[in-house]
């Protein structure tokens, strides 16, 4: 029985990066999908996914800025546009929690630029919003979308390409960490495989929509 480096499950955005990456790194990768490459069932399908470093926690900041580079990494890896940046508002009605001032804080500390703008400001060049004088708004050049069916499958062919093996159809019923703590065994429904360690799959992503300035 194969004994890998690397053991992932589920491969949306997640899930493919990590097995992309892993194999980058010369590990020796397997990963599970209990569905098709490529499905509509999780949060990784579709067109579009937003991009943005705005946020009211600055360890989020930073986290953001960093993945920019390494979307543009992907980019010059893959050759294709994954990435088109718009400009995105927030918008934070009268009493709204968080307030606009923690988000303009968070920015400022990792000196991320941005606009406050006032409803007037707002509706004069997006009027499609109309929103009520009672809204504070912030802006962001940097907001944008991530292409997502298209990602994942560009991360899918990396990952390929560095030597990982990607199965799909294949639903893992099971993970049990040996006795010793430094091995897991993973029940899937085409067999058992061994790995040193296990990648678990993760669902969220952020959804708030960017607009074109």
């Amino acid at each position: 029985m194969d004994h890998f480096d690397v053991a992932v499950i589920g491969l949306g955005v997640l899930g493919s990066a990590a097995a992309y990456q892993a194999a980058l790194r010369g590990k020796k990768v397997v990963a599970f999908e209990q569905f098709e490459l490529g499905h509509v069932h999780g949060a990784s399908h579709d067109t579009s996914r937003i991009v943005r470093t705005a946020n009211a926690a600055p360890q989020y900041v930073s986290l953001a800025k960093s993945a920019y580079k390494d979307w543009a990494d992907l980019e010059k890896a893959t050759d294709q546009k994954l990435l088109t940046i718009t400009g995105g508002v927030i918008f934070f009605p009268k009493g709204a929690s968080p307030p606009h001032v923690d988000f303009t804080t968070s920015l400022d500390a990792k000196n991320v630029p941005y606009e406050v703008l006032d409803s007037k400001e707002v509706n004069k060049r997006w009027p499609q919003f109309n929103i009520p004088d009672t809204v504070e708004t912030v802006y962001t050049a940097d907001t944008g979308i991530a292409h997502a069916a298209k990602t994942v499958l560009a991360m899918q062919s990396l990952a390929r390409t560095n030597g990982a093996i990607l199965k799909e159809h294949t639903r893992v019923n099971r993970v049990v960490p040996k006795k010793s703590g430094s091995d897991v065994m993973i029940e899937t429904s085409k067999g058992q495989f061994h790995a040193a360690k296990i990648h678990p799959r993760h669902r969220r992503m952020d959804e708030q929509a960017p607009l074109s300035p």
